[in-house]
């Protein structure tokens, strides 16, 4: 990054011939110009939102009622309402009958007609409310059931049970039962009641624990989206990363404006749009024990990551969107730009990408003034992060490698060159190729002038940060060597057969991968799909268990060389039309669905805790284990952490952690066992290709099965 030019807008100095003031114009001008774009936002949004916020109301009732309610005033037949409020406003004593001025009765009716509007608008936002919470009518034919009450305790602890029923053998489910039976006689009537699901008056509170967990960014979920790679674009990377970033701001301004129409189930219900809105112009700011999500009213640039250095790129000129065309320019000045970055400047972003209270830290101490703070808040307050990497990608039929690698890249890149902060990175290769990386939840620049700048920044980085970076970038490389990826195009058969067979497509698969994973591990293991709950207020997503005993029964039967085809055919007919998936899915929509940690107490902050200390949480096991010395100040440290938090909520110590992870016991670092001579081994990672091709062989028994 280059050094930044400092600005003085304003200067006094006294001297022995006088006062001399001097002054920018230029800059007092710029910084008229953003106080005015500012305020004229604020103006905007506060308009749209009174202009949104009378919703389902409108303001042409509001003009049809006030006319009524004149006129039956005028008329004399409201019952002396309006004569009433006339006097109290004219400050005048009226006797009954007697007449007033036109002026205060015009008033006093203008008065009734807006709280008789405001109160009409409140009982129908109110009734729409109570409608949306219905949800009964997931399970009507015709609309004749009643409304399902909301899941008991006993009932959660059911459901629960019976997933994990054909992942257990008789005894551990029998070890279940029996601490599913203590779980529910201590702690849990403690959990149920803060654990209440969302009424009319409030918010989805799993939304705020999602956004507030500290682990690394990469690693947790993160998605990426590939380009219609059977579709040929354009290669000019500069013109299809204008186009890019042109047709996301418009996309940002009708989220801005409420423009943007909300996806309706049916046509009739929509879902949540909260989560639109934090799509632009929100970063992720890292914390000790929580981070926390930080939304941006306005940005007016984007950042540009190219070859190890930042670009601020400005998108508006003179408080107008810069087209495609010009958009194309500044980025291709940014591709031609041959500067060298700064020694640990390239690998940065690494931080993003590690331990949380780590880079917390680091924030704290190297990031809060100067060029360094600067820089930062050019990247975090940007609309979002574009990179324009230097590899080519694409589509090989012929070499799937290809593939892997371009999914590798959109996924995690080298570790450095992505911003895991930012609510997505708008990935560009150099054939044109694009794609995006995005989170579990998306200078000025003239026309004629070469404005575009690097971001002021950072200086000359201190030694300490430089070998912080450099053991991030060598932890993110431990990660990334641990990842397997392979993309799997199945070209056999699609939808069009498992429709003709009159099974689900989303249950077909969902059976392909339950018996590959038994042929590839030889058990059964509790997978989950996502199941989203935006029919609440900032609802997020669920999970879906779908090892059930039936499809357990299924795969054992297909592994069974005696089982014959056509009882295997049946059986899986009778799964894959069966709806207890259907049902669970629909349990979740309603909010009721099974948290992933189930029966924890420790689920929040004591995993949490333990995981970003390099411990885990698990069995008490007959081995004889000792943790390192590194780990005994941690131990210390999370003892003193947990005495502080049964202080705090009343916890008795027999109830942390309460499942079959109790007892509380410390293991050896997450990543690493022990064996029986107590030497420390890495678990290795699996083999995705080997899966694949069990993935695939699946896929084609079960269309032997069906033909």
């Amino acid at each position: 990054m280059a050094e930044a030019h400092q600005a003085v807008a304003f200067s006094f100095t006294v001297t022995h011939e006088g006062v001399n003031i001097n002054y920018d114009r230029e800059v007092l001008l710029l910084v008229w110009q953003s106080g005015l774009r500012s305020w004229k936002k604020r103006v905007a949004r506060f308009l749209t939102n009174l202009y949104n916020g009378v919703y389902p109301s409108s303001y042409r009732s509001l003009y049809l009622l006030l006319s009524i309610v004149t006129g039956f005033s005028l008329l004399e037949r409201d019952g002396g309402l309006t004569l009433r409020l006339a006097s109290v406003i004219s400050s005048q004593k009226t006797a009954a009958g007697a007449s007033t001025a036109v002026l205060p009765r015009l008033a006093a009716s203008g008065v009734a007609s807006v709280v008789l509007w405001i109160l009409w608008s409140l009982a129908q936002r109110y009734a729409l409310k109570a409608l949306f919470l219905y949800k009964g009518w997931m399970y009507e034919s015709r609309g004749s059931g009643c409304k399902l009450p909301l899941p008991s305790l006993d009932d959660t602890m059911h459901r629960y049970l019976k997933s994990v029923k054909p992942l257990l053998d008789e005894a551990n489910y029998k070890r279940m039962e029996a601490l599913a039976a203590e779980f529910r006689g201590g702690i849990a009537i403690k959990l149920q009641s803060p654990g209440g699901r969302p009424t009319t008056c409030q918010t989805g509170g799993k939304s705020t624990f999602t956004c507030e967990a500290a682990a690394p960014s990469w690693s947790t979920p993160t998605f990426y989206a590939i380009d219609a790679i059977m579709v040929k674009m354009s290669s000019n990377q500069a013109a299809r990363a204008a186009n890019l970033v042109y047709a996301s701001m418009l996309f940002r301004r009708g989220i801005d404006t409420q423009q943007m129409s909300p996806i309706m189930v049916q046509g009739i219900v929509p879902l949540c749009s909260r989560q639109y809105e934090r799509q632009f112009n929100t970063t992720r700011v890292p914390g000790v024990e929580t981070d926390r999500l930080v939304h941006y009213q306005d940005s007016q640039h984007v950042a540009v990551y190219h070859r190890g250095r930042f670009f601020k790129l400005f998108v508006y000129h003179k408080h107008r969107l810069l087209q495609p065309c010009d958009l194309q320019r500044q980025i291709q000045r940014i591709l031609d730009h041959t500067g060298e970055p700064q020694r640990g400047e390239a690998h940065l972003g690494v931080l993003t990408a590690g331990e949380r209270s780590q880079w917390a830290h680091l924030r704290e101490t190297h990031f809060r003034k100067g060029l360094n703070r600067i820089s930062l808040d050019a990247i975090e307050k940007a609309a979002f992060v574009l990179v324009l990497d230097e590899d080519e990608y694409g589509y090989d039929p012929t070499n799937p490698n290809e593939l892997n690698r371009y999914a590798r890249a959109l996924l995690h890149g080298r570790g450095y060159d992505r911003w895991f902060d930012k609510s997505f990175n708008l990935i560009v290769g150099r054939n044109g190729r694009v794609g995006f990386n995005c989170r579990a939840l998306l200078g000025r620049c003239s026309h004629h002038g070469p404005l575009l700048g690097v971001c002021a920044g950072p200086g000359l980085l201190h030694p300490q940060l430089i070998e912080k970076i450099e053991e991030g970038l060598l932890c993110a490389q431990t990660l990334l060597d641990d990842v397997d990826l392979h993309l799997l195009t199945h070209t056999a058969y699609g939808k069009g057969f498992m429709k003709r067979c009159r099974c689900s497509p989303d249950a077909y698969l969902q059976m392909a991968l339950q018996l590959a994973y038994y042929r590839d591990a030889g058990r059964f293991s509790l997978t989950y799909e996502a199941s989203m709950t935006r029919l609440f207020r900032e609802g997020r997503t669920e999970t879906v268990r779908p090892v059930t005993c039936e499809s357990r029964a299924w795969v054992l039967a297909m592994q069974d060389p005696n089982a014959t085809l056509a009882g295997e055919a049946g059986q899986a007919r009778q799964r894959l039309q069966a709806t207890p998936k259907r049902t669970e899915a629909r349990r979740i929509a309603r909010a009721q669905g099974i948290e992933a940690k189930e029966f924890k107490a420790s689920s929040g902050w004591t995993t949490r805790f333990m995981r970003r200390h390099g411990l885990a949480l698990r069995r008490r096991t007959t081995l004889c284990q000792r943790l390192p010395a590194a780990y005994e100040d941690k131990v210390v440290d999370f003892h003193s952490f947990v005495i502080k938090l049964r202080q705090q909520k009343d916890f008795i110590l027999s109830q942390i952690g309460n499942a079959d992870q109790i007892p509380l016991c410390f293991d050896m670092p997450w990543n690493t066992t022990v064996d029986d001579d107590e030497k420390h081994l890495l678990q290795k990672r699996e083999d995705s290709l080997r899966f694949a091709n069990h993935i695939e062989q699946s896929l084609k028994d079960m269309k032997a099965l069906f033909e």
